[in-house]
């Protein structure tokens, strides 16, 4: 791997999620994607052009993707986006 690709978030409401992230980062999103997998319902969202992309997830509770024990603040996800993305360094 040469470059920073992909980075998934979990979040407990997709569309405050990304209305931070598009304010805070710049980022534009693709329309979100809502679907089933099993016995849980989610909703997913990827960020349009090129890498790199995130992702964000919202999942029903129960699921792999609940995020009901809080919200998390997005200036500490762009953050830590921003200190991965420096801290990678090619394979």
């Amino acid at each position: 791997m040469t470059a920073f690709y992909h980075v998934c978030f979990v979040v407990p409401d997709i569309e405050r999620a990304m209305l931070d992230l598009q304010r805070s980062a710049r980022v534009e999103w693709s329309d979100p994607v809502s679907d089933r997998l099993g016995e849980w319902d989610y909703r997913i969202v990827f960020t349009a052009g090129g890498p790199p992309f995130i992702e964000l997830i919202e999942g029903s509770s129960g699921s792999p993707w609940d995020a009901s024990g809080g919200a998390r603040d997005p200036s500490a996800i762009v953050a830590n986006l921003v200190r991965t993305a420096r801290d990678l360094t090619p394979l």
